[in-house]
């Protein structure tokens, strides 16, 4: 039986334009074929040995086989390379339409995928004996359609941070496949593909035994990855924003995990650690109980997920995921760790099965199920009025909602937790009538935060509450609070003795001479602070000047007495400082990170 290789495109654009000359007796052009190349290469050398028979078929990979009436096949959407040999070169050359294309060797996908195009009509593959000929083609070859690289190296190399493969596979102006298959002592260290937008497709050696967090975070072109049945462990957050990443292929041999449809879950199905490529509506099957941290991070295209089994989801597990608009949890769903839903400014809609005897939902807001912890509200925007019956603000409730630019709280709301309104940079108001808790961090990073006032109420607020809200110079404290003063947009107790957090300090200033502790975290990261006179402190507290970076200047007074951990911690630009005599205790990492050329 005859074969013949058909054009289905081609037929296919030429009938449509059959069709608009009938109707409109205009003739249009067919769209344009391409002049492509695909070069064989050995260390920058002409490849010399067997050649590979190989074909392009379109992306998906699909064909299609007809008999014609005479017996001769025609088949459709696979495309034929012709070889040409010479001493300089060995390439193979096709005439092809713009479009993505993945090579075949006969029917085995070798998982290289090509772009046609203008300015988009040469690939290359490199047969590469060593890492360091693979990162020298990667600098010197141009291939603008795919540079596939087939890596041997037989040392023992870990590909840790800012190694010099990743580094030249994130430079790459070539989309890039990497065959590591054969390199048989190969491990991936931290940040070992980190940012390597260019790099396609890669295949790992079965030495491989971990894969950690970030290690291939914001590999944005990533289409197809394997894990071999070597690796045990792989991290949260391992594939975050790898949005491509839809052929995620798991060795049959693997005893440790299981992938399906580009989810990847542990081998018993009850753990779901990523699903990087996930779009659309989207129900989890009912075994899986846990969401791995950054299970679904930076998953731009998912917009709705219903969890039946779910009974945890841990940190981050939603970072990033603009386009997600509604979710559902069950009636066994238990346990929210932090952060889950930050950077999900579209979750308008979180439905928790009536059943449920820890949480609840209304108006895109979850709470506890008695209503009195609020635990996310990832769509709040502008003006925001906290619900009645509300006591407390869980820990990182609102943390980088940039939407929000003005909160009141309610009379129930009594306590405001660890980086509740943390980084939310266009807060420029906070009304807390009755709170009685400012935790750590709690609006730290709050850049347009001009002035706050204290309710009589509070008893606590922690020396790093207001950390980095670098235009806060109008504190003040209402008269009748019992344990805290303000002064000159710095918090003080009462008794002006404890000078607890002053998060504008700036210039040079002299610190008030009722005041004789520097609390914990009291000038943390004030970065417009010049210089400090001290007159009566005897304490200064842990982290009390950290990374203060324009600080240049510190005057201490006899009569200091304790210095705490992290005192004066990453603050370069002092050049000296005197030690008092009547220090009595320095703590650990006092002046961690100091250089050589500084004098203590």
């Amino acid at each position: 039986m005859k074969k013949k290789f058909g054009t289905s495109l081609l037929a296919f654009f030429g009938i449509i334009s059959l069709f608009f000359s009938c109707a409109s007796n205009k003739q249009e052009l067919p769209p344009p074929e391409y002049d492509f190349t695909l070069a064989l290469r050995s260390d920058g050398d002409a490849y010399v040995g067997n050649y590979p028979e190989y074909t392009l078929r379109d992306i998906s990979g699909e064909y299609t086989v007809e008999v014609t009436e005479e017996g001769e096949e025609i088949i459709t959407g696979i495309f034929p390379l012709e070889l040409e040999v010479s001493e300089e070169s060995t390439l193979y050359r096709a005439k092809l339409l713009e479009g993505e294309y993945r090579l075949y060797l006969g029917d085995v996908d070798q998982k290289i995928f090509i772009s046609v195009g203008p300015e988009k009509t040469n690939a290359i593959i490199e047969y590469c004996s060593s890492l360091n000929n693979a990162a020298d083609a990667l600098k010197n070859d141009v291939a603008p359609s795919c540079l596939a690289l087939v890596v041997k190296e037989k040392t023992y190399i870990t590909l840790g941070y800012d190694n010099l493969l990743q580094r030249r596979v994130s430079l790459s102006p070539n989309p890039v496949c990497l065959d590591m298959k054969a390199c048989p002592n190969i491990t991936l260290g931290y940040h070992a593909f980190y940012g390597c937008k260019k790099l396609r497709s890669l295949k790992l050696p079965e030495t491989v035994s971990a894969i950690d967090k970030d290690v291939f975070t914001d590999c944005t072109s990533l289409r197809y990855m394997n894990i071999p049945s070597s690796v045990r462990s792989v991290e949260g957050g391992a594939f975050t924003s790898c949005v491509e990443l839809s052929e995620l292929e798991i060795s049959a041999s693997n005893r440790f995990y299981t992938c399906k449809d580009g989810c990847l879950c542990t081998a018993d199905g009850k753990y779901l650690v990523a699903w990087p490529a996930v779009s659309g509506d989207v129900e989890l099957p009912e075994t899986v109980e846990v969401l791995n941290e950054y299970a679904f991070s930076g998953c731009t295209g998912l917009v709705s997920l219903n969890m039946p089994g779910v009974k945890e989801i841990q940190q981050f597990a939603f970072l990033g995921c603009r386009s997600l608009k509604s979710l559902s949890l069950s009636k066994s769903f238990m346990s929210l760790d932090k952060n889950v839903f930050e950077d999900c400014p579209s979750l308008s809609a979180i439905t928790v099965a009536p059943e449920n005897r820890s949480f609840k939902s209304s108006g895109g807001i979850l709470t506890t199920a008695d209503g009195k912890k609020l635990l996310a509200w990832p769509s709040a925007t502008g003006t925001i009025k906290i619900p009645d019956g509300i006591t407390r603000i869980e820990d990182n409730a609102f943390q980088n909602q940039d939407a929000i630019k003005s909160v009141t709280l309610p009379a129930s709301c009594r306590e405001i937790g660890h980086q509740a309104f943390a980084a939310c940079s266009n807060l420029s108001s906070i009304t807390m009538p009755n709170v009685v808790s400012i935790e750590s961090y709690a609006f730290s990073k709050s850049l347009s935060l001009v002035s706050v006032n204290i309710p009589a109420s509070v008893r606590r607020c922690d020396g790093s509450a207001f950390a980095e809200c670098l235009s806060l110079t109008n504190i003040t404290v209402d008269p009748a609070n019992k344990n805290y003063t303000a002064s000159n947009g710095a918090i003080l107790s009462l008794d002006g003795k404890t000078l607890v957090e002053w998060p504008a300090a700036a210039g040079d200033i002299t610190i008030p001479e009722s005041v004789e502790i520097i609390g914990t975290y009291a000038f943390n990261r004030c970065t417009k602070l010049n210089s400090v006179t001290m007159t009566s402190i005897k304490t200064v507290g842990h982290h009390a000047f950290d990374t203060c970076s324009s600080l240049s200047s510190v005057t201490m007074n006899e009569g200091v007495e304790t210095i705490g951990s992290y005192a004066f911690c990453n603050c370069m630009a002092i050049e000296k400082i005197v030690i008092p005599s009547s220090v009595k205790t320095m703590k650990n990492y006092a002046f961690w990170f100091w250089t050589s050329s500084q004098t203590i």
